[in-house]
């Protein structure tokens, strides 16, 4: 396990990750925690999130694979 500082867009968080040796094709997985934590709307079908930005309004932001 491993703790570090997450920054998705506007919004910063201390998030807490497990690490596992895995062949997966995705990164990271963000779970149920950060995702209602952080007051995210995720929707798969379009690989991306959405969340409120006090200062912008609405913020989308999509899946990256790089």
């Amino acid at each position: 396990m491993i703790l570090l500082d997450v920054q998705i867009g506007s919004v910063k968080r201390t998030t807490i990750f497990i690490v596992t040796p895995s062949k997966a094709n995705f990164n990271v997985l963000l779970g149920r925690e950060w995702i209602h934590g952080v007051g995210v709307v995720p929707s798969t079908v379009h690989q991306k999130i959405f969340f409120w930005n006090d200062d912008e309004g609405l913020e989308m932001l999509d899946a990256d694979q790089k």
